[in-house]
């Protein structure tokens, strides 16, 4: 039973299933065995235990026989629920009791507790530990030089974490030898404001991570959340705010392996604000937000670490199976790759800003992209996967490589709906495959000899348009490749245009372009053939942009005065249509 409120993370209908039946059911069966209850999170003075911190000693009322004192160490040896207040500078709170019974919860009342040897809070033995941070509580843990166990606040049991009702409490834990909180079993955190500074992971659970909500900040030089099991090692987040921050030591010649988030399987996020960041101590010029923090800015990344470590892998969100995200938003500085996935990445109803010096998103399997928007700036490919989808959204992408890239085995790329934006310096969208576009409005702007920019595959791959807007603006060597088949009515404009100018198609659609480019191909459902139309350049355009910050006006309400060049639309083989 999951706590009052709290939604089954395994329903369909919510968009919060694994890709596979079969990791699903898993998931549902490993969730259900931490035995999750709203009487978890329950607690009053009233018949219950405390335990009070003395700086240098321990004393305990109404515990009886459940609590046993050793100098500075405290056990609970029973369920129940104890109050713990006071400063301890060197000793411990441990949980020794049934491990098929009992249910300890801990309510951390202002309570200040440090170790010299091991972990201040350390949960042997019981069925579940729950901590709860009292409301209107400041309250901290911490580590010394050296730790015998495997996290400050370390649990062998299931340990689920909560704020107390109005949520105000808070718990801070400072990790110098190890983790900061580490469960061998499950890990959920329902609420709670928790910050873990620690000089390896942050919060780690083996099982599986589940979080509901709350405010988590972290600054590890390890991980910042993850989940480590190699049979079940899963994430499921489903609301809450998140500020990590991975730093690493590592020279730009050595591998550096700090993510922010992390799962040896699946990850599941369906909402929560995140801000995440990766890096190495020694970067001085990590790439910058888009736009300066804000939104997304097509005019190229710069900023990047010219020396950048080819081995980093840094990465903002990552994991060994599937990744997905229905709702969020999301800000990711990755000195590796933004989103990555061994096997598929599915994308909708959130907002994601990503900055990486690697790919944007990368999965060895699908990335399909549903809704929402998701903004990146690369340094490597903005997209890469085997198959690539685009049902819905705002994509929009600038990268010093290709902007997207299907390969591997059977690659492809098929874009039916939504707003795509490319800016690349390499191919604009590459596929080892065929590439089909049967709707939505697709611009890119491309730029570097020896690319165009839109690059299907040798022996017989197509690029075909069903249905939908292109306009395709990049080098003119290879540009031949960036004409669709004879599905389309496609207009080409041969004369070089420098950046910062428009270009449009009568009042259809304008785009001032972020790059000089040597050619440029419009294909659109909004064409008939045998009509006459006209390529507008160095007009002043007036409208609203289609997308905030892109330069694209799909349509304009006007377009100046400028050099006209007409054309009729016609339906021509593949390399050919209307060519000025």
């Amino acid at each position: 039973m999951l706590a009052a409120g709290c939604k089954k993370i395994w329903e369909k209908d919510d968009l919060l299933v694994s890709s596979s039946e079969t990791n699903e059911k898993e998931q549902q069966e490993t969730v259900s065995s931490f035995d999750e209850q709203s009487s978890d999170y329950q607690f009053s003075t009233e018949g219950a235990m405390f335990i009070h911190l003395k700086t240098n000693s321990i004393t305990t009322e109404n515990c009886d026989t459940n609590v046993a004192v050793s100098g500075t160490e405290a056990t609970i040896k029973a369920a129940g629920t104890y109050f713990v207040d006071g400063a301890l500078t060197d000793g411990q709170i441990k949980v020794d009791a049934d491990s098929k019974t009992a249910v300890v919860k801990i309510v951390l009342n202002g309570a200040d507790i440090a170790s010299k040897s091991s972990a201040p809070l350390f949960v042997k033995n019981c069925k579940k530990a729950v901590l709860i941070i009292n409301d209107g509580t400041q309250n901290s843990l911490a580590d010394g030089s050296e730790n015998d166990k495997k996290g400050v606040l370390f649990s062998k049991e299931n340990l689920a974490i909560a704020g107390a009702t109005q949520g105000t409490g808070s718990l801070t834990i400072t990790a110098n030898a190890t983790d900061g909180i580490k469960a061998k079993d499950g890990l959920v955190v329902k609420s709670g404001n928790i910050t873990v500074n620690s000089a390896f992971d942050g919060i780690v659970g083996k099982d599986f991570v589940l979080v509901h909500g709350g405010g988590i900040t972290v600054k590890s030089y390890g991980d910042a959340l993850k989940s480590t099991d190699t049979g079940s090692g899963f994430v499921i987040i489903e609301d809450g705010e998140f500020n990590l921050t991975c730093l690493s030591t590592a020279s730009a010649s050595d591998t550096a392996k700090n993510d922010g988030i992390k799962a040896e399987t699946d990850i599941t996020i369906s909402g929560g604000k995140f801000n995440i960041i990766t890096k190495r101590t020694s970067v001085t010029k990590q790439g910058p937000m888009p736009g300066g923090g804000g939104g997304f800015n097509p005019w190229g990344p710069g900023g990047f670490e010219q020396t950048s470590n080819k081995l980093a892998c840094m990465h903002g969100i990552t994991c060994g199976r599937d990744l997905k995200i229905s709702g969020g938003d999301f800000t990711i500085n990755a000195y590796g790759k933004g989103l990555k996935a061994d096997t598929d990445i599915e994308f909708d109803k959130a907002s994601a800003s990503i900055v990486s010096e690697r790919h944007g998103v990368q999965a060895e399997g699908a990335v399909t992209i549903k809704g929402g928007t998701l903004a990146i700036t690369s340094k490597w490919e903005g997209i890469e996967a085997t198959n690539i989808s685009i049902e819905g959204g705002n994509t929009l992408i600038s990268a010093d490589d290709d902007g997207i890239n299907a390969s591997n085995t059977n690659p492809w790329i098929m874009i039916s709906d939504g707003f795509l934006y490319v800016r690349a310096s390499g191919d604009g969208i590459d596929s080892n495959g065929n590439i089909e576009v049967s709707g939505g409005v697709t611009i890119v702007s491309q730029t570097g000899g020896g690319n165009s920019p839109i690059d299907c595959g040798d022996r017989g791959y197509t690029f075909t348009v069903t249905g939908g807007t292109v306009f395709a603006m990049g080098s003119s060597d290879m540009f031949s490749e960036s004409i669709p088949s004879s599905t389309s009515l496609p207009m080409v404009y041969s004369s070089k245009l420098n950046s910062g100018t428009s270009l449009a198609v009568d009042n259809i659609i304008a785009v001032t372009n972020p790059q000089t480019f040597g050619a440029a191909v419009f294909v659109s459902d909004k064409l008939t053939s045998g009509n006459s139309y006209k390529f507008i350049t160095g007009g002043d355009v007036e409208g609203n942009e289609y997308v905030e910050n892109t330069g694209v006006y799909y349509p304009p309400t006007s377009v100046g005065s400028g050099k006209e060049v007409s054309a009729t639309a016609t339906m021509s083989g593949g390399n050919g249509g209307m060519r000025f």
